[in-house]
């Protein structure tokens, strides 16, 4: 998969992510629509990384390998975390959506390139 928020962005090498990540992925007609994925896992807190390719996004996908993730960490005893920039206004409604309550909002720096 391709995009912002791939577990390749976030994880050293595909061995490591095989080895200590994990995520789900949804596929319509054979075409992967969505992963939702460990960005990182810190003692018992995983936060989940997700990306749904263009051509199926507004479609609630998401909803469905989000929620197998975090099926995943409450029988594993993680704590879901989620985190995005409010200017993500799909991720951050996703969010509300599956339950997670906005618990701090940091200041979102970029460098200006």
């Amino acid at each position: 998969m391709k995009g912002s928020v791939v577990p390749s962005n976030f994880w050293d090498n595909a061995h490591d992510f095989d080895k200590q990540g994990v995520g789900f992925s949804l596929y319509h007609n054979n075409k992967l629509a969505t992963t939702a994925f460990s960005a990182f896992i810190f003692d018992k807190e995983l936060e989940l990384g997700m990306e749904t390719t263009p051509e199926f996004r507004g479609k609630g996908y998401a909803q469905y390998a989000c929620s197998a993730l975090i099926d995943y960490c409450l029988i594993n005893n993680y704590e879901p975390i989620w985190a995005c920039s409010l200017k993500n206004v799909a991720s951050y409604n996703l969010a509300q959506k599956l339950g997670f309550i906005p618990q701090l909002t940091l200041p979102y720096y970029r460098l200006a390139l």
